[in-house]
């Protein structure tokens, strides 16, 4: 498990890296919560998962991948797309 922290450090949820959709539930709850604006997107847990080859590629926001190779995504970090998917609107081939 990581943690889901404000930019304070402060922990307000965790994620196993398994599902995206499951960290992207998360994340809708803690908006709800009104949590939304001090979430600190930049450290969202499971990075570390999202492939080499995409990285590079700040112009499409990518904020985390799971273990299945599904990714949250987009300006709003709200959308699940699958690496493939990705690769190929970025016209990139997997290492």
């Amino acid at each position: 498990m990581s943690n889901i922290t404000t930019r304070n450090g402060e922990i307000l949820g965790s994620w196993d890296g398994e599902h995206v959709a499951v960290l992207l539930g998360t994340l809708e709850d803690l908006y709800d919560a009104g949590h939304g604006d001090v979430i600190d997107m930049s450290a969202l847990p499971w990075e570390c998962q999202i492939p080499d080859v995409l990285k590079p590629y700040t112009h499409y926001p990518i904020w985390a991948c799971d273990r299945h190779g599904k990714c949250l995504v987009g300006d709003g970090a709200d959308t699940i797309e699958d690496v493939e998917e990705i690769l190929d609107i970025l016209n990139l081939t997997a290492d």
